[in-house]
């Protein structure tokens, strides 16, 4: 790129941006769509980093009511203390 287009490319930036500040820019149709689909997508990105659900989930059953293998029930010396003694 030469130096001529660079200085001409910064001349009209120059320029938009001063139309910028006196509020003299319009927007097409399509420009205003894309500002709300990346705002909308912005969103869904920050809603899920900051879900508490990104986090996990710890899931437990207790179907076992409390009795866990640890001597809290009848088992007269099973291994495994489900069905192996029916000696209560």
């Amino acid at each position: 790129m030469k130096a001529i287009e660079m200085k001409e490319r910064a001349v009209e930036l120059k320029g938009k941006t001063a139309d910028l500040m006196r509020g003299d820019v319009t927007l097409t149709g399509l420009d205003f769509f894309l500002i709300g689909a990346i705002c909308l997508l912005a969103g869904i990105c920050i809603g899920f980093l900051t879900a508490p659900l990104t986090r996990g989930i710890e899931l437990a059953i207790g179907s076992n009511n409390g009795n866990n293998n640890t001597g809290n029930g009848c088992h007269n010396g099973s291994e495994n203390g489900n069905s192996d003694s029916h000696n209560c």
